[in-house]
């Protein structure tokens, strides 16, 4: 009870918000997820507070994404904000469709490259979420690239996000070397250059052409 109390306290909200967290933590607690009950308050709090950007809506989804949560921290001894503000990021990119989604591909992700690269995987996509977005890719795909990056190390696994990233500015920018680049590939630059800026499948597109 005084755990629903502190939690409503901090987000600004009242009784009934309270008596919503109380069943949330109580649920997750009850299931054996998370290390004792203050990972478990502290889990939902750290959710709770992203609420819009994980597209949460119902305690059942509170819960469910609770207990995902902590099983992904758990498992893989990552930082539970920073995953969820990873997923919520997802979600706003159009990477995952809910929070649900994006705590799946994170632990694909984080099973298909070596320990040492699992703690990378978050900070990539909290950088560069939003340029695999611009250029037409699903979270699938993004965590696809990304493990492959992560077989030839950190270095790798960086790069391949900042090449992303500038062509996302320099396929656009119609400066005088894009334009020569462009020519020299035998492409309009223009016809790239609007593609790329629209986003989505024409960017993807655009990228695989050039």
């Amino acid at each position: 009870q005084s755990s629903g109390a502190r939690l409503a306290a901090q987000q600004g909200e009242g009784g009934e918000e309270a008596t919503r967290y109380r069943e949330v933590i109580t649920q997750v607690y009850t299931t054996g997820r998370g290390q004792g009950l203050e990972q478990v308050t502290e889990a939902v709090s750290v959710l709770a507070s992203q609420f819009e950007s994980l597209g949460v809506t119902s305690n059942e989804q509170l819960q469910a994404i609770t207990q995902q949560a902590l099983t992904l921290t758990d498992t893989f001894n990552i930082d539970l904000a920073e995953a969820a503000q990873t997923a919520g990021i997802m979600v706003q990119n159009g990477l995952a469709t809910n929070a649900t989604e994006a705590f799946d591909l994170m632990a694909r992700g984080m099973q298909e490259v070596s320990a040492s690269m699992r703690h990378e995987l978050p900070e990539i996509l909290h950088e560069y979420g939003t340029n695999f977005r611009a250029l037409g890719f699903d979270g699938k795909e993004s965590l696809n690239m990304l493990v492959a990056a992560a077989e030839q190390g950190r270095f790798a696994l960086d790069k391949t996000g900042d090449a992303l990233k500038e062509f996302t500015i320099r396929g656009s920018d119609m400066s005088k070397a894009s334009v020569e680049a462009y020519e020299a590939i035998g492409l309009n630059a223009q016809e790239m250059a609007d593609a790329i800026a629209g986003g989505g499948e024409r960017a993807g597109a655009a990228l695989t052409t050039t």
